[in-house]
């Protein structure tokens, strides 16, 4: 061998390391499908608002009372409490059915005093209970009472239901 062969050959040699290209297969135009995704629309519950005959707050002090008075709330006026809590009520969209009964406290000038959810008899859905209780929340102030209710509040027990049609 020459020096000059020798010289070369003692020389490190620099080699590349090439990687094979992956290929990605394509599907062309007239092999590609079309996918859609259609997202399930879940029916829309219309709920349904039962109020229980209103109860009047015991009156303290009072030893003789006029039943007559007592006896009831006109219907109109549960009927106007139980429109303005249905315009305030939307849909849950959980899909999710159940009933939430609810007692709350109107004072005369149609501010709401108190507000429960009856947990013993309601359903345990948060999300139903809560579409309730502001509902309620929100309806207030509601009417003031008619003149034929001559107690400062009533207390209205109601039951509202959502159910999927």
């Amino acid at each position: 061998m020459t020096s000059a062969e020798l010289s070369k050959a003692a020389q490190p040699s620099r080699t590349k390391t090439v990687q094979p290209k992956k290929e990605i297969a394509t599907a062309s135009e007239s092999e590609r499908e079309e996918i859609k995704i259609v997202k399930k629309s879940t029916p829309e519950r219309k709920p349904s608002i039962e109020i229980k005959q209103p109860s009047i707050q015991k009156l303290e002090g009072i030893t003789s009372v006029d039943l007559k008075e007592l006896r009831f709330v006109p219907s109109s006026y549960a009927q106007a409490v139980r429109g303005k809590i249905r315009e305030n009520l939307t849909p849950a969209k959980s899909g999710v059915e159940g009933n939430v009964f609810v007692r709350f406290v109107i004072a005369s000038d149609g501010k709401l005093q108190e507000l429960n959810i009856i947990d013993e008899k309601s359903t345990r859905d948060g999300l139903l209970r809560e579409v309730v209780f502001e509902a309620i929340k929100d309806s207030s102030p509601f009417p003031k009472f008619p003149k034929d209710i001559t107690t400062p509040k009533v207390t209205f027990t109601c039951q509202i239901s959502f159910e999927n049609k």
